[in-house]
């Protein structure tokens, strides 16, 4: 049994957790049995409990469907108050003009979808939709 993709997993997991993320875990098909054990690990471990889901399956097949109509935004988005003002950059962002330019055909690419945003850096719950207003946008929660 491969453990490498399960210590790779709960470092990430780890963090998302604590935020008091949702998780969805698709793992490489050869480490399914292990990765199933480790969910239920996490399962009967954590109070409260969270929500992590296992999809198992071909890469191609099942993780397709994971991502279809959904985006992680990453560093693209740092705050809601972007969608009000996009040209407004952190001070992580080494390029402003360039992060404001990419926001703004994310944001407006995804404006009034189905398709959901996931951010990493607005609080929970940080999975949304973008909806536009009369001038600015603004993120739903799901």
């Amino acid at each position: 049994m491969c453990w490498k993709p399960i210590t790779l997993c709960s470092i990430e997991l780890a963090s998302a957790i604590a935020f008091g993320n949702t998780c969805v875990v698709k793992p490489y098909e050869m480490a399914a049995a292990g990765m199933q054990r480790f969910m239920e690990l996490i399962h009967s471990a954590c109070r409260p409990p969270v929500v992590v889901n296992l999809v198992n399956g071909r890469g191609p097949v099942k993780g397709g469907v994971l991502v279809e109509h959904a985006v992680f935004a990453g560093d693209i988005l740092h705050t809601p108050a972007q969608l009000i003002d996009l040209s407004l950059s952190s001070r992580f962002c080494h390029d402003a003009a360039q992060a404001a330019q990419t926001r703004s055909e994310l944001v407006h690419q995804l404006a009034d979808t189905t398709t959901l945003l996931f951010s990493g850096h607005f609080p929970s719950p940080t999975a949304g939709l973008i909806v536009s207003l009369t001038d600015h946008f603004r993120f739903h929660h799901c």
